[in-house]
């Protein structure tokens, strides 16, 4: 459980301080090579400034190439956080840490964390990516040095925000540990879902160094973690034990009945060499069967199995990230092989011109399984990936992460998981629910469901709560509640394509907390247009029967963004109860049956409400702060049956009603 789970009262897009942000233009500076000004339409102005990507990593803080030189005034003394509206497109090679930055001599190590396929804002974050720095600075004139390290990234414009009143979430990974809870009973009020137990090991030790393992973090120690589980499962279950030091090893394969327990000091760092890794394992990959390069943490077909302890688990994944450059065009001859209907058995890769990078820990079809407070660190792509799982529980751990596609939790066609009190600060999603792609998914036929997730910190991905966009097989039953969505790129967001087919339904997300999210705090796309392989089919699939409340979000890019299809609309969707501080507001296309009730929205830009081809829904009580004349914006020649109650009750509210269909497209109640 937390330690102190805090509930903060949310203030509203400023800060309750005298101060107000301040704002400044990058192209302003003094700008030295390689760093450039280029034109770019969807940048503040038009203009921002291009960081070309370096050769290799550059990990010497000393090391320089290029420098932006701003100066600014303060006009309010007090201590200020530090922000940058960032976008890094394409698929980047290195990933590290991005920029070095000061302000009056004070340097810090800004790490973007990973690739964006928008402008987003991202908060300063240390190389450790735990700390997020301040600056005291007095009134006057100070000067803020931008310094080219390893990037590939457009930056816009950086403000300086005010602390103090800001409501902030005072957070940290040590935070999140497991509770000693043993039986978990009615988990949903929603769903049934069965009682979940913590698997159980006979108490005997098998200690990593009574199997020759050495400490030094240079010896490879594959044969001595094999040995050690083996001899564990040999006796009939029990603790595979690493204790403090330094642990360089290959793929770990576990085994039923086996804990791998890290001591507190214990770190498993698993070796760069791709060779180890061979020979190849049945795997999930993006939702496809194959036969792939290990993943270092790996089990298959395994009852009652663990990893707990407090150490780190590194998955070196540097080494694999730049294949992210080439797996589109492997993971498209991958799916040229569904299509032909070769089976799993013979879809075999593990070839370093194929660049497949395994996910870090893949259990597939596994029961019983518990993994608790461990620290993952960087994996080769998706970090916790269980598959075609069963009574699972994911609890206290903290997964941090840089990579392309460093997801945190990703379950894949996995039934009656608990994931709570855990900390993710990731390179990509927090927590993607999927269920198998395409075709894929369809012949394996199983969906994801009984999901319930709580009291999980989300920090600095591109979504906390996500599901798809593989997701074939089906996802319901999900219950999400009580969790911290922290300057993510979107809080909840589900995302699928033509092509996917499937259903997602009865998904319940219930008192959310989050703030200064880059993009949409809620998002529902049908349309989503970024995906490894382009589907072979037209295949539509199903969004529905969503219940959303008890909301609350400082500040986004955008409240509620809902797309559905015209052909196939999105259907029962209900959100209730929330406050939402955004430059924009609600946008929905596609919509039948919807519902919005007791819902306060404040808005810097655009017609707060925008409603395109959406039927048969109701906008009951929603609270509009804006300085815009119309509030209400209706379109789309199918637009019909909208009420808008407790919103145009008298002349001037109906006047910021706008319908391009006339009075006939809705009523006022």
């Amino acid at each position: 459980m937390i330690k102190s789970w805090v509930l903060m009262l949310m203030t509203i897009w400023t800060a309750t301080v005298g101060a107000a942000e301040i704002l400044i233009e990058v192209e302003s500076g003094e700008i030295t090579a390689p760093m450039q000004i280029v034109q770019t339409p969807q940048a503040s102005g038009g203009m921002a400034v291009y960081v070309p990507e370096s050769e290799g990593v550059i990990r010497e803080i000393d090391q320089v190439k290029g420098t932006v030189v701003l100066t600014f005034e303060v006009e309010t003394p007090g201590i200020y956080a530090l922000w940058g509206k960032v976008y890094t497109p394409g698929q980047p090679q290195t990933r590290e840490d991005s920029f070095f930055i000061s302000i009056d001599g004070e340097t810090y190590v800004w790490r973007i964390h990973d690739w964006a396929d928008n402008w987003v804002w991202r908060r300063l974050l240390t190389e450790s990516r735990l700390e997020s720095p301040t600056f005291e600075l007095d009134k006057g004139r100070h000067t803020l040095v931008l310094s080219h390290r390893v990037a590939g990234t457009f930056i816009d414009q950086i403000k300086l925000v005010p602390q103090g009143g800001d409501a902030a979430f005072a957070v940290s990974p040590e935070d999140y540990v497991a509770s000693d809870v043993q039986v978990y009973k009615n988990l949903s009020p929603y769903f049934e879902m069965p009682t979940l137990t913590v698997p159980q090991f006979p108490d005997r030790d098998f200690v990593i160094t009574d199997f020759g393992a050495v400490g030094d973090g240079k010896t490879k120690n594959t044969k001595a973690f094999a040995q050690a589980i083996e001899a564990c499962f040999d006796a009939g279950g029990g603790r595979v034990v690493v204790p403090d030091g330094e642990w360089l090893t290959g793929p770990i394969h576990l085994k039923s009945f086996v804990n791998l327990h890290l001591s507190d000091g214990a770190t498993i760092r698993f070796s760069q060499d791709f060779d180890d890794y061979l020979p190849v394992v049945f795997v999930r990959w993006e939702g496809i069967e194959c036969y792939n390069y290990s993943p270092p943490l790996y089990g298959y077909g395994l009852r009652n199995v663990a990893i707990t302890g407090h150490g780190v688990i590194d998955g070196q994944g540097e080494a694999w990230w730049p294949w992210h450059r080439r797996q589109r065009a492997a993971a498209e001859k991958l799916y040229q092989l569904i299509l032909k209907g070769v089976p799993p058995t013979e879809r075999i890769l593990g070839t370093e011109e194929m660049g497949m990078r395994p996910n870090f820990v893949q259990l597939i079809a596994c029961h019983q399984v518990l993994i608790e407070n461990v620290t993952f660190t960087n994996g080769p792509m998706w970090t916790v990936n269980p598959v075609y799982c069963n009574e699972m529980i994911v609890r206290g751990i903290k997964v941090k992460t840089s990579g392309p596609n460093n997801d945190g939790i990703n379950p894949d066609s996995t039934q009656n998981l608990l994931i709570e009190d855990c900390y993710l600060s990731t390179g990509d999603d927090c927590m993607a629910l999927k269920a198998g792609l395409n075709e894929e998914g369809w012949r394996v036929g199983r969906c994801t469901e009984n999901i319930v997730i709580r009291r999980v910190y989300c920090h600095e991905g591109h979504g906390g709560v996500v599901m798809g966009s593989e997701m074939s097989g089906g996802i319901r039953n999900v219950y999400a509640h009580d969790c911290i969505m922290d300057g993510t790129d979107r809080g909840f967001r589900v995302k699928s394509m033509r092509g996917r087919g499937g259903v997602i339904e009865d998904i319940w997300v219930d008192n959310i907390q989050m703030r200064n999210i880059g993009g949409q705090a809620i998002r529902l796309n049908m349309y989503y247009s970024s995906s490894t392989i382009v589907p072979a089919s037209q295949t539509p699939a199903v969004f529905r029967n969503f219940y959303i409340s008890n909301i609350t979000c400082d500040k986004a890019a955008t409240a509620v963004e809902i797309t559905g299809l015209p052909e196939l609309a999105i259907k029962n969707i209900n959100m209730e109860n929330m406050v939402i501080g955004s430059n924009e507001g609600i946008k929905i296309t596609d919509g039948i049956d919807l519902t919005l009730k007791n819902i306060e929205l404040s808005t810097r830009k655009a017609v707060p409400i925008r409603l395109t081809n959406v039927q048969s829904s109701v906008l009951d009580h929603v609270v509009i702060n804006s300085s815009e004349e119309t509030w209400v914006d209706i379109k789309g020649d199918v637009s019909t049956g909208i009420e808008l109650k407790g919103m145009c009750d008298d002349d001037q509210a109906k006047r910021r009603v706008r319908s391009e269909n006339g009075p006939d497209s809705y009523k006022c109640k």
